[in-house]
């Protein structure tokens, strides 16, 4: 099959069997053939800017979740600091530890209160 066009004219041969189309045919066919990748290079770049514009929203959503999640651990840590100065005072300290040594006598005594003594016989 040749690779260019042959034109033969009422009543000759045709050089191979296929369809024949008349040059109106021909430029028709290569019109729609255009039409059609001007269509879908046109659908590409409106699916790419739809694309890059979505990617680019999801972008900025995500920026603002992690500024968002920047100052809460901000937040976090101040609080944590705030905290950690107010359970250092020495009257805290002092309160804490008079509490957990009271917690340990008052348990001591209560353990010691529920022995009870048995005499072994030799």
């Amino acid at each position: 099959m040749p690779n260019e066009p042959v034109f033969v004219q009422k009543g000759e041969p045709a050089p191979f069997a296929g369809d024949l189309l008349t040059p109106e045919q021909s430029a028709q066919l290569i019109v729609r053939v255009e039409s059609c990748e001007e269509r879908a290079a046109a659908r590409l770049a409106h699916d790419l800017a739809r694309q890059k514009i979505e990617l680019g929203r999801k972008l900025a959503l995500l920026k603002i979740d992690l500024d968002t999640a920047r100052l809460r651990g901000d937040m976090y840590q101040q609080e944590t600091e705030r905290l950690d100065a107010w359970y250092r005072r020495p009257a805290i300290v002092a309160f804490v530890s008079a509490v957990l040594s009271a917690t340990v006598v008052m348990g001591s005594a209560w353990v010691g209160s529920q022995l009870t003594v048995v005499e072994v016989s030799p």
